[in-house]
């Protein structure tokens, strides 16, 4: 079976076991909280290095550059917020 195909089907198997356990141990409402909590980090993250990327990029331009590796981390960022 395909690596790729085995991972997509057992992470999210992982993930769900791990919740419930983790709910069993610390309580419902603290296990959705925590969830909830990394969710919000994780946007302000990407949008943080997103400004920081876009920043970078124009900075390139103004020096007449080709900002290739601030579009390279434009893709990345928007492939892990997609994926």
């Amino acid at each position: 079976m395909n690596t790729a195909l085995l991972t997509i089907i057992l992470v999210p198997i992982i993930e769900i076991y791990l919740f419930i356990k983790i709910g069993n141990q610390i309580g419902a409402f603290n296990t959705i909280s925590l969830i909830f909590i990394t969710a919000i980090i994780g946007v302000v993250y990407a949008r943080y290095e997103g400004l920081n990327t876009l920043r970078s990029g124009f900075s390139q331009l103004i020096k007449n550059e080709l900002p290739a590796y601030e579009i390279i981390s434009v893709l990345q960022l928007l492939l892990r917020l997609y994926s």
